[in-house]
């Protein structure tokens, strides 16, 4: 996918089709525009996305002018235009700024529909400038920049049903931009919003950021409601509707963590499984996770034991922990070939750690052995992250000055857990690691659980918190330090009867 102005081959939509994932730029499509009597070719130089044999959206060149494409493909293209259109024109009714429709039609060859958009140059998403900084405040500005601007949306009967940042896209001098008409639900266009409509995608909107911002939504709804006449927003109410959205949309995310997508790539046969990043999906890769026994051994053996044996090793010029999860013997084969693998759980959870924004080191790939449907031995595969665990970390010289900030990170930790059912199951001091920025990684995932039923996840969250008290039994100081946090943390646990 990368950019360039040479003409490329003239493809159908039959072509892309075949292509699968495998589309490369330049290439050329043409179409018959509702308004032209003549065939127009797009020169497609750059593409943004691609859902294989159903949509591509690219940056494309025609008549040297640059415009953004979309593409439709299959038997329901005629619908999905139609969908974009009402919302492109749904928006620019409602006074709001977006792409101008340029043309649009079938496609020369093959069943198909092709949307040519005004292309806004010199725009940048908000998720790009959310990415580029990474201090609170300047986070929280963007936010408030957004909050007229969806109030405005919902006052003209407007909501985007896949509300995030992406859509939202900012020029140089600061004006706003809304995108992706095919997400724009019109049904109350020319009338506000029902309330729980509104109270919804809001929280569809504040799911998708790190729970920590959840502090701040009292603040940013003050400004959204600044901007409506009709319906004021409560804050409990959207709060209660943020904690269902955070859920839901992090239960469709972990599902796909285990099929074949724009992510992950997945191998799967009556012998094994396996899923890896795609972008990691290269023929080296693909050689170590094809035979990774011979592999390990030839790095820094991390620790050996009888249920896991955990190794550094060197993969493509990147480093990475290969973690083995060994069968002892028949009777614990017999046990474990019915549930989903330690290495199953660990690539779960590590994703779901990082949906709630806690740092964790980045799954990189899993591997279960099989025989059909039972499960042997299984792998897993992260990114390798060098620094000390938090019991070494106190040891070390300066730890003192530095723990009111560990503190203030590990009370975050606990909380967001404790919010959203989690237990880690084994927390000791080692799988707790401080990077170098004083950041906590959280290690060692295979007990970790998301529980739903309240009684459980408050039972197994107290024995954490018994856990992590007792790695100070012999530093004294240490414990008299983190003892009101977890005294706090229980007392939080207490409210939630």
């Amino acid at each position: 996918m990368t950019s360039t102005t040479s003409l490329g081959p003239m493809l159908s939509i039959n072509d892309l089709v075949e292509a699968n994932r495998d589309v490369r730029c330049p290439f050329r499509i043409g179409f018959q525009g509702a308004d032209s009597p003549t065939l127009t070719q797009l020169n497609c130089e750059y593409i943004f996305r691609l859902l294989p044999k159903k949509r591509l959206v690219c940056r494309a060149n025609t008549n040297d002018k640059q415009v953004l494409v979309k593409l439709f493909m299959g038997s329901n293209a005629e619908k999905y235009l139609q969908r974009e259109l009402r919302g492109v024109n749904a928006l620019q009714q409602a006074g709001l700024q977006t792409a101008d429709i340029i043309a649009y039609g079938p496609a020369a060859q093959g069943v198909g529909q092709v949307l040519v958009l005004s292309y806004l140059k010199g725009t940048e998403s908000l998720q790009a400038q959310w990415d580029y900084v990474s201090d609170q405040q300047s986070r929280l500005a963007i936010l408030r920049r957004i909050m007229p601007l969806i109030a405005g949306m919902h006052e003209a009967g407007i909501k985007q049903n896949d509300i995030h940042l992406n859509n939202f896209l900012a020029d140089e001098q600061g004006q706003l931009f809304v995108v992706d008409g095919d997400g724009v639900e019109t049904t109350h266009q020319g009338s506000s919003l029902a309330e729980s409509e509104i109270i919804d995608n809001l929280a569809l909107l504040f799911a998708q950021l790190p729970p920590e911002y959840d502090d701040f939504v009292s603040e940013l709804i003050t400004v959204y409601n600044a901007r409506t006449t009709h319906f004021k927003v409560e804050v409990e109410a959207l709060l209660s509707r943020l904690k269902f959205r955070r859920h839901w949309r992090l239960q469709r995310y972990l599902k796909k963590t285990y099929r074949d997508c724009t992510e992950f790539v997945v191998n799967h046969n009556w012998q094994r499984y396996c899923v890896t990043r795609r972008e990691l999906a290269t023929r080296e890769w693909l050689e170590f996770l094809a035979n990774p026994e011979a592999y390990m051994g030839t790095g820094k053996r991390l620790k050996s034991g009888n249920t896991a044996t955990v190794d550094l090793v060197e993969v493509a010029g990147r480093q990475v922990v290969v973690k083995r999860y060994n069968i002892k013997n028949w009777q614990h084969r017999l046990s474990r070939c019915w549930r989903p693998s330690r290495a199953w759980a660990s690539w779960r959870n590590g994703y779901m750690l990082t949906m709630l924004g806690i740092s964790t080191p980045l799954p990189l790939a899993m591997i279960e052995e099989r025989f059909g449907c039972l499960r042997g031995r299984a792998y897993l595969v992260s990114d390798y992250v060098e620094a000390p665990d938090l019991l070494h970390w106190s040891q070390q010289e300066g730890a003192q000055e530095q723990l009111p900030n560990i503190k203030s990170q590990l009370s975050k930790l606990f909380s967001i857990w404790l919010n959203n059912g989690i237990s880690h199951g084994d927390l000791k001091g080692n799988n707790l690691l401080i990077s170098e920025k004083m950041d906590i990684q959280v290690i060692d995932l295979d007990a970790m659980q998301m529980h739903s039923n309240q009684k459980q996840h408050q039972h197994y969250f107290r024995k954490d918190m018994q856990r992590f008290l007792k790695n100070w039994t012999n530093s004294p100081g240490l414990c008299d330090a983190f003892e009101p946090l977890v005294q706090h943390i229980n007392a939080q646990i207490e409210q939630l009867k």
